[in-house]
């Protein structure tokens, strides 16, 4: 589901196309998820789109580096952590070069 939520995010990102016409074709080829999971990654990469600033924002504060560009899978981290789908402590053992406490603060 990782997988799927980053290639979605990444080519959304790449020319900001309709979040709806990149679900809908990934649905029509993934047929086997199910109901819950297409919300889940429907909802998901949504508000990753709607809350881009706010990740950013708490990725940065989170750095334990000087001001980088933050990865994909850094903002999809921070978007569960920040919407309580993922507790910090399996977020830092998933990316440890961020202080997820920090993150979930923001």
């Amino acid at each position: 589901m990782r997988a799927l939520l980053l290639e979605l995010w990444q080519r959304t990102r790449l020319d900001w196309s309709f979040v709806s016409d990149r679900l809908s074709v990934t649905f029509r080829r993934e047929r086997s998820l199910g109901s819950s999971e297409r919300r889940f990654v429907a909802e998901t990469l949504y508000g990753m789109v709607r809350h881009l600033r706010r990740l950013d924002a708490a990725i940065a504060a989170g750095s334990r580096r000087t001001a980088s560009r933050p990865r994909d899978d850094q903002r999809l981290l921070a978007y569960l952590v920040l919407e309580a789908h993922l507790p910090v402590a399996e977020a830092a053992r998933a990316d440890a070069s961020l202080d997820w406490g920090a993150v979930a603060g923001i």
